[in-house]
């Protein structure tokens, strides 16, 4: 997972992560933080969106809001929007290379905000919208900060590779045991008798 990177010096650490970490089983998630409301985060010149562009090529699923989408990808940034529109966005990140992109932020009414997503594998798109309370004694619901959604998921995927790791861990401990109970070497090559 990452997230906010501050410099130029970050991304080409982040990328030679990638480089030297990742394999085909690695879920490399994107966040690329560095713009909202139009206009970039106040530090970032107007170089970075390339960068940045360079880190969610490696990703298999990217959240950017619909400012960053624009400036990655060159597209010109909307208020007013239709789904079209959306949808020529999320194909743009995705062409950056990208497989799965999550675009956060995406409101067609005014009273909803929420997601809209793009799989270029398979060529889908979904979409999720909260609608806000319109009640003043209650305290207003919407849909939640990305950085909180995106943090769930890259925590459920986490668990769930641990669990899997101890699992088998577990197993291979266990057979290692039985094995050496019964004097046999612990070879992976040689076929199990057990």
């Amino acid at each position: 997972y990452t997230g906010y990177l501050a410099s130029a010096h970050q991304v080409a650490v982040v990328l030679d992560l990638f480089d030297m970490l990742a394999d085909r089983n690695t879920l490399l998630f994107v966040d690329p933080a560095m713009a909202d409301h139009g206009r970039l985060y106040t530090g970032f010149g107007s170089e970075f969106p390339a960068m940045m562009a360079q880190v969610v090529s490696r990703a298999h699923i990217t959240v950017p809001n619909i400012t960053e989408a624009c400036l990655m990808t060159g597209m010109e940034f909307r208020e007013i929007y239709d789904e079209g529109y959306i949808r020529t966005l999320l194909q743009g990140v995705a062409e950056l290379g990208a497989k799965k992109v999550v675009l956060t932020g995406v409101s067609f009414e005014q009273d909803a905000i929420g997601f809209m997503s793009y799989d270029s594998d398979t060529n889908t798109y979904d979409s999720y919208f909260n609608h806000r309370r319109t009640h003043i004694t209650e305290p207003e619901i919407f849909f939640p900060p990305p950085q909180l959604a995106e943090s769930c998921v890259v925590s459920a995927c986490m668990m769930l590779s641990v669990l899997l790791l101890i699992s088998l861990c577990n197993a291979s401990g266990k057979l290692a045991k039985i094995r050496r109970r019964r004097g046999m070497a612990w070879n992976l090559n040689a076929p199990c008798r057990c």
